[in-house]
């Protein structure tokens, strides 16, 4: 992604930057689109009592420690994020998805910090950003408040002092960043339906031209449910020594590509190729056949249905959902942080 020719903060001294960025906290993962590029990490986090004498390192999260600011809740807190976290404590980090509704505002801040250990050290970061939640209606002061602010932070491995500026222009509902990415196809006189596999959810909604939600049809089941039901499958069990299947290494070998089934690393791993296609059946019909039946009215009126989220690439999966007449969007994992970055990149205003 190009950087942006974005406004400057100040003209008095050296020039600082002001990034857009489009955030979108998923129970699963967290995935930040800012001008310096793009950013996916595992929706968990570590609470740490003390700093660590060694900080552990992660190509998909990160350390923070957060020494004042906004968030005064956090003064003097320390976490890791991400796939460090996974790493520092396997079975009792704290997930997203353990309580959505509340984490995915209680853990954004944290979340999104940590993804910024991925780019070089910058002593001041001035962020305007676009958020998007499941409730946007209801809950956009609670996720505003939980973002925005000033925050002194140490980030990763650095001695050196960080200051995040963060100011909310927006939080939309999820699925919004589709109808921007797809607006040249939608006409304003016609509606769309976004059926939307996310980590604690599947979603169907309907868009019309002018990106008004017209119906909105949650289903309480997501993707982390599937690897939920692998890991409690009465053969992952006896594969596992009686114990129920490690959800992060499942998730892990489904989401691999180059060893795709593959659970586990090294002389222990085995393929779990045959325990996915017994849940997955069970998990369509609970999932994305309820979530699709529940815009049946809208479909002779829809020019576009479109299917998103980290559940369409699933093995197998895009192929039912070809079948069932979806589009499937390249890097749709993808497409709503996208289009929450365009909308930032094009308003310095609240939109």
């Amino acid at each position: 992604m190009q950087l942006s020719e974005l406004p400057k903060l100040t003209q008095e001294r050296e020039s600082i930057p002001l990034f857009a960025a489009g955030v979108d906290i998923g129970a699963a993962s967290a995935k930040i689109d800012i001008d310096l590029g793009e950013v996916k990490i595992p929706s968990a986090i570590e609470r740490l009592s003390t700093p660590p004498e060694s900080i552990l390192k992660g190509r998909n999260g990160g350390f923070v420690s957060y020494l004042d600011g906004s968030r005064h809740d956090l003064k003097g807190t320390c976490w890791y994020a991400g796939d460090v976290a996974i790493k520092a404590n396997p079975k009792g980090h704290q997930r997203v998805s353990d309580d959505a509704s509340a984490n995915k505002i209680g853990m954004s801040l944290q979340l999104l910090l940590a993804a910024l250990t991925q780019f070089s050290y910058r002593p001041i970061w001035n962020i305007k950003l676009v958020a998007s939640h499941h409730d946007a209606s209801t809950l956009k002061p609670q996720i505003a408040a939980a973002l925005q602010g000033s925050h002194r932070v140490l980030l990763a491995q650095h001695d050196h002092e960080s200051v995040v500026n963060i100011t909310v222009l927006s939080v939309v509902h999820e699925g919004m960043g589709l109808v921007v990415s797809q607006q040249h196809r939608i006409p304003e006189n016609n509606e769309v339906i976004a059926l939307d596999l996310g980590g604690h959810s599947t979603i169907a909604t309907v868009f019309d031209g002018f990106g008004q939600i017209v119906d909105r049809n949650p289903i309480q089941i997501g993707v982390i449910d599937l690897i939920e039901s692998i890991a409690k499958n009465p053969k992952m069990r006896e594969r596992c020594n009686a114990q129920q299947g490690d959800t992060a290494l499942i998730r892990a070998a489904l989401e691999s590509a180059e060893n795709r089934f593959a659970y586990g690393y090294g002389r222990e791993s085995f393929n779990i190729q045959d325990i996915y296609e017994i849940e997955l059946q069970p998990w369509l019909d609970s999932a994305l056949a309820k979530a699709w039946k529940s815009v049946e009215d809208y479909k002779p009126r829809a020019s576009h249905y479109f299917a998103i989220g980290g559940g369409v690439n699933l093995p197998h999966v895009a192929e039912c959902l070809a079948a069932a007449g979806l589009e499937c969007l390249p890097d749709s994992e993808w497409i709503n942080a996208r289009g929450l970055y365009t909308l930032a990149a094009m308003h310095s205003e609240e939109i």
